[in-house]
């Protein structure tokens, strides 16, 4: 909500939970009054200058038909520039962009970019200031027990043997959230102990692979 702040970075490691953080920020900003335009890209892996360009262009309902970077990027900046009060979101940036060369203008109307990354370089590259670099960073141990045992819907684990195989899940996944909702998923209210010991190794094979 800080105007002189025009760039924000979120940068972590895959299934660190960038994402989900920058969706739960969405979902808030979409319902305030602070903004009048919150927009969402999802960047892909192999994004070009003229990918991004269209994926921006998309989300803001506006067309590009050009094929000439800089007349895009013109076009691009007018497009923002018209509107009033932006955020703009890049989901999955895998290296830096000139925001000039794309068609953004952070200083202009208020205008706003948040990105995530896996890389606290790229948020530098991208213009973020220190202050305005944010890691996410792995879950410590009892909040990923926490997390495990919400998902996997077993209030208590009175078999001792899945308690102890459902702490090596949780050790094994090293603070990511991701990994950990997704191996409580699969164990949602299972309670056979060889489904709960197939799932372990099957887990630390794709861990060694």
């Amino acid at each position: 909500m800080n105007d002189r702040v025009s760039i924000i970075g979120v940068f972590g490691i895959e299934g660190i939970g960038k994402t989900c953080i920058i969706e739960n920020l969405y979902n808030q900003l979409i319902l305030s009054q602070n903004f009048d335009h919150v927009y969402w890209v999802s960047v892909s892996p192999e994004h070009t200058i003229l990918k991004l360009q269209d994926d921006i262009a998309k989300a803001i309902g506006f067309n590009l038909d050009d094929n000439d970077e800089r007349k895009r990027a013109a076009r691009l900046h007018n497009a923002l520039n018209r509107r009033k009060k932006i955020v703009l979101i890049l989901d999955g940036l895998s290296r830096h962009f000139n925001l000039d060369n794309i068609g953004i203008r952070t200083q202009v109307n208020g205008c706003k970019l948040v990105l995530t990354t896996r890389s606290r370089e790229v948020c530098r590259r991208m213009g973020c200031r220190a202050r305005e670099i944010i890691e996410v960073v792995p879950l410590p141990l009892d909040e990923a027990e926490r997390l495990f045992m919400e998902n996997v819907g077993l209030n208590d684990l009175v078999d001792p043997e899945i308690e102890e195989i459902a702490n090596q899940i949780i050790r094994a996944c090293h603070g990511l959230p991701l990994s950990i909702i997704n191996m409580a998923e699969k164990l949602r209210g299972v309670d056979d102990i060889r489904e709960w010991r197939h799932k372990l190794n099957e887990f630390q094979n794709e861990l060694h692979d």
